[in-house]
């Protein structure tokens, strides 16, 4: 392919992966915040902690937190360059990915250039047009980067030639390590890789041996240092999270719905015809299967971790990248060889499949403005105004417990217990106790024993979010509309008899959050407001 053609492909891919980004640009999840604010913990000198003092591994990200930290080390402002960081990695990908389907259906004596110009660029173009990818650019979260990573890593593997020796099968090793550092499933492709590589060379050469473990060395290296600072292997996420257990098939469940809802709502299921045609050609062949390989991997991580609790199918970023090279490989095999009617034929299918993957994805945009995705629950914009609201409100050093803690630890600058147990142990430890046990995380036990772990811990601030306005003269009733764990706080005689209801802020007729103060804390007189009006209305309890 022609330099001016890439650079035409290139830029037409931009403008709907542009378009999308710009149309979800505020939309930062308050999961992000907790990668901030350990970022900014280590950049300021207080250690990687969530916490002072406390040595909790909240955050699986560990690359992408580093690279903050150095960020925020510098005197800039994480939660504006973390957004623009992910936004360009996200736009690099384009280009990646273009390369990689050069790389993958190499030029062919048979296939009109400009047939294959018109496969690269509309599939390039289809990528552009993935929400999922143009809605978590601008998150700050590791998608975009992590899937940057995976993908310039395959591209050098199959740059790396039939030897698989040399800077290009070195340097494709690097970026899957960067990849198991930057997501904990990633070690699951470098692995890939390494046998593949291996494939590749017929036999296991000593220059590729060294790379292998020298790859492998720097990724348990990590490990040992992060089992040393935090005295576990796993990110404490892992146990807050409902983790997958061979006694129940809930997760299963889950992660098997997520993909099929995924494959249809984005028309990616149209793509999937094409990308199941096996190539004739042998070095076609162990690219088709390469590919797959990286694809089926991610589909099993999906359904194994039971699917992800933040919107818009961020798990499968990392895959449609090679759905989307398989089904391109698909569609030039189809051209190779054929005449003019059957290119004709194959030119129509390529046009119709993108156009039904495109438009799948423009609604699920169209979609997501009319549902006020950034009132969601995992939004960190509401959740950053009441931070700032609860820095003034809030005496320094003084603990907050809250459901969503990320944009407000950040912003409010107050230690934070974790109801949900991401950066907290104990409660991590009770609800994965409550998984393995009853096949739930939130049962009846757990409930009660994080109700009076978080009560015991006496914080001098209880941030309570509701779906409902309360009326908290009669709690009771509210049992079978808020979570198990929301209803157990509220309806707690402990709360009653030591906290004192002291405002609300209403963010939208389904997203309340409730202000308790411990008794012995002082609540200023001021009226309070907050900025920027991302919250419609805010209202003292005590007039």
């Amino acid at each position: 392919m022609s330099t001016r053609n890439a650079i035409v492909i290139f830029l037409a891919a931009v403008v709907p992966l542009a378009a999308l980004a710009w149309a979800f640009y505020f939309w930062v999840p308050d999961d992000a915040y907790i990668s901030f604010q350990y970022a900014r913990s280590l950049g300021e000198g207080d250690g990687l902690v969530f916490n002072p003092d406390e040595r909790v591994e909240g955050f699986s990200n560990p690359l992408w937190t580093l690279l903050l930290a150095l960020i925020a080390r510098f005197g800039r402002e994480i939660a504006v360059w973390a957004p623009l960081l992910s936004c360009a990695a996200a736009f690099l990908l384009l280009a990646v990915f273009l390369a990689l389907l050069s790389r993958a259906y190499p030029a062919a004596e048979s296939i009109v250039e400009r047939d294959r110009s018109l496969v690269l660029g509309v599939m390039t173009f289809v990528l552009g047009a993935f929400f999922p990818l143009a809605f978590y650019a601008t998150s700050g979260l590791e998608t975009a980067p992590y899937t940057l990573c995976l993908a310039v890593g395959a591209l050098l593997l199959l740059r790396s030639g039939p030897s698989a020796t040399g800077g290009n099968a070195y340097s494709s090793l690097a970026f899957f390590l960067a990849a198991a550092l930057l997501r904990p499933e990633g070690i699951g492709f470098l692995l890939i890789t390494i046998v593949f590589l291996f494939l590749r060379a017929g036999r296991p050469t000593g220059k590729l041996l060294a790379a292998a473990f020298i790859a492998l060395f720097a990724y348990m290296t990590a490990l040992s240092i992060r089992y040393e600072y935090f005295g576990a292997i796993l990110p404490n996420t892992y146990y807050a999270k409902s983790p997958a257990t061979l006694h129940y098939l809930e997760p299963l469940r889950r992660g098997l719905t997520y993909v099929s809802r995924f494959l249809v709502r984005s028309g990616v299921v149209v793509l999937l015809i094409f990308a199941l045609v096996i190539p004739q050609d042998r070095r076609r062949r162990f690219t088709w299967c390469y590919l797959w390989s990286l694809a089926a991997y991610q589909l099993l991580f999906i359904v194994i971790s039971g699917a992800d609790v933040l919107r818009f199918d961020r798990f499968a970023v990392p895959l449609v990248p090679w759905i989307y090279a398989l089904a391109a490989m698909g569609f030039l095999g189809f051209l190779d060889g054929a005449d003019r009617r059957g290119r004709r034929f194959a030119g129509r299918a390529i046009l119709s499949a993108a156009a039904l993957v495109v438009a799948a994805n423009l609604f699920q945009a169209a979609s997501a403005r009319s549902q006020l995705c950034y009132h969601d629950w995992m939004h960190g914009g509401a959740h950053r105004a009441i931070g700032r609201l609860l820095g003034e409100l809030v005496p320094p050093g003084a603990q907050i417990a809250t459901n969503e803690i990320g944009a407000v630890r950040y912003y409010s600058r107050r230690p934070v217990i974790d109801m949900l147990g991401l950066t907290d142990k104990t409660i991590a430890s009770i609800r994965y106790r409550s998984f393995q046990e009853y096949g739930e995380a939130s049962s009846e036990w757990s409930v009660h024993a994080v109700t009076q772990y978080l009560l015991d811990r006496r914080p001098e601030c209880i941030l309570l979010p509701s779906n409902q306005e309360l009326e908290l003269d009669d709690r009771s009733r509210y049992k079978p509309a808020l979570h198990p764990l929301w209803f157990s706080l509220l309806a707690s005689p402990a709360l009653e008899d030591r906290y004192r209801p002291v405002l609300y802020a209403r963010i939208h007729p389904s997203k309340y959050f409730y202000v308790f103060l411990r008794d012995d804390v002082h609540f200023p007189p001021a009226h309070f407001s907050i900025p920027g009006g991302e919250c419609l209305r805010v209202q003292r309890l005590d007039e």
